[in-house]
């Protein structure tokens, strides 16, 4: 009868107080007792998405589309948003001008993204008495070279192979053929290089690089 009388005053006390709330299980499957959260702080949550805390419980809900994140990236031209399904995105952003770039390569903002420009002709920083000429073989911005000349102006003899960033002999503008030119006044190892048609002894005589059967033609490459 004692242990009767104990029994039923155990299930009393639990009746008049109840139990703990099992809400999660521990590790090996022993239940954790009490409430996942008591503020909206407990609770985790995405960049773009909200929490609450109710009774002891916690819930998200993603963020409005457009909604801008605390982290960004600095000049890159876009910004991260919040998607309205908690995910993010990119959007463009023409302000977000980015800071790299000099006098020879200019890095600026579209509505597309990024543009990058080469700024052929312009005088290096490196070396104010030489130029800037981009290497179009090569794909990278900053891959530019400071040579002598970007446009005939640049030289004495008033002849500048752009393509190679050279001052060209005067014999280069004579008229003529002469010296080791493969067309008049272009190919060969001094003056700029032959437009499609003139004659040419290998690709590098060509603006085009395509030299076939002695003659300058379009690189369909």
């Amino acid at each position: 009868m004692e242990l009767c009388r104990g029994l039923a005053c155990a299930f009393g006390v639990l009746a008049l107080f109840g139990c703990p709330a099992e809400t999660t299980s521990g590790e090996g499957g022993s239940p954790v007792t009490g409430p996942e959260c008591e503020e909206d702080a407990d609770c985790p949550k995405g960049e773009c998405e909200s929490a609450t805390c109710n009774s002891g419980a916690c819930a998200t809900a993603p963020l409005e589309d457009g909604v801008v994140v605390e982290l960004q990236l600095e000049g890159d031209c876009s910004n991260t948003v919040c998607d309205g399904a908690g995910g993010k995105k990119q959007v463009p952003n023409e302000e977000d001008t980015p800071t790299q770039g000099g006098t020879c390569v200019t890095y600026s903002c579209g509505p597309s993204g990024l543009v990058i420009t080469f700024n052929n002709g312009v005088k290096c920083a490196e070396d104010e008495n030489r130029y800037c000429l981009e290497n179009p073989e090569e794909d990278d911005p900053d891959n530019y070279e400071c040579v002598e000349c970007g446009q005939d102006s640049h030289c004495d003899t008033g002849i500048c192979d752009e393509q190679e960033g050279n001052c060209a002999p005067a014999t280069c503008g004579n008229g003529l053929l002469d010296g080791n030119e493969t067309s008049e006044d272009c190919g060969g190892n001094d003056c700029p290089s032959c437009a499609n048609g003139l004659a040419c002894e290998d690709g590098g005589d060509c603006l085009s690089n395509n030299c076939n059967d002695g003659v300058c033609e379009p690189n369909d490459n």
